[in-house]
């Protein structure tokens, strides 16, 4: 099974990085060269003939808010992120949620106030940043949904992985190659082995039967103070295997 979760490992690690090529060059073609630096108070001192000083900044100014980093999978993807929007010439401010929507949203002003060429969102919870997403939008900002689409904002770019591919492409891959190895923790039967902590030269064969989805479970949660509610439905993916061996 190593083999097999090392090959996952690397396709994985690949297609995150084309998908943030995608989103960056997507990033400039959404925003242009970059910002002038000039404010609107800047634009309206210079329509009266008034100086302004101005800072050219020709880089991509892109504020990046992320769920939080206890997941290791966004800190694969930030390191992508950054090292590819470097190199295309943007210049990322990244801040961590932490699992906080309030902190969430406080990040998107902050990058509001900014004045953020792009700000992208890996989104805490999808129904509670449609606000402060139309706010980035009154201010010209363009926003990217990434993986989470936010729901009631009409993201300017939203881009995520087709979840179902991907569990197709795995399942299949097991079926071709079947399940042969792994390690075993204990054998049972007459005479019960356990390992310390595996069996040693044990091993297991299988064969993937089916692939599909487990019934839906509704989660419903309330909240006093405010007296508000949410419903939510979730359907486990679930995989079906036949042992066909053991030998140990």
């Amino acid at each position: 099974m190593k083999w097999q979760v090392e090959n996952s490992r690397k396709k994985r690690k690949f297609v995150t990085g084309i998908l943030w090529i995608v989103l960056c060059l997507g990033i400039l073609l959404l925003t242009g060269c970059g910002t002038s630096g000039k404010t609107e108070a800047d634009q309206k001192k210079a329509d009266s003939g008034e100086e302004v000083q101005t800072e050219k900044n020709d880089k991509v100014q892109i504020g990046l808010t992320v769920d939080s980093f206890v997941i290791e999978r966004w800190i694969r993807d930030r390191d992508a992120f950054v090292a590819t929007a470097r190199e295309l010439g943007a210049e990322v401010n990244v801040q961590d949620a932490g699992a906080d929507s309030k902190e969430q949203i406080s990040q998107i002003e902050y990058f509001i106030s900014k004045q953020m060429d792009v700000i992208v969102v890996i989104a805490r919870d999808c129904g509670a940043l449609s606000e402060v997403i139309q706010k980035a939008h009154n201010a010209g900002i363009k926003v990217i949904s990434y993986d989470r689409l936010i729901h009631n904002a009409d993201a300017d770019l939203y881009i995520s992985f087709d979840n179902e591919m991907v569990g197709n492409m795995m399942g299949e891959a097991l079926v071709e190659k079947g399940i042969d190895g792994g390690k075993v923790l204990m054998l049972g039967g007459a005479d019960v082995k356990v390992g310390a902590p595996y069996v040693e030269n044990a091993a297991v064969t299988a064969e993937v039967v089916e692939q599909g989805r487990g019934a839906k479970v509704m989660v419903f949660k309330r909240w006093r103070r405010n007296d508000s509610r949410k419903l939510r439905g979730h359907r486990q993916d679930c995989t079906t295997i036949r042992v066909k061996s053991i030998n140990g």
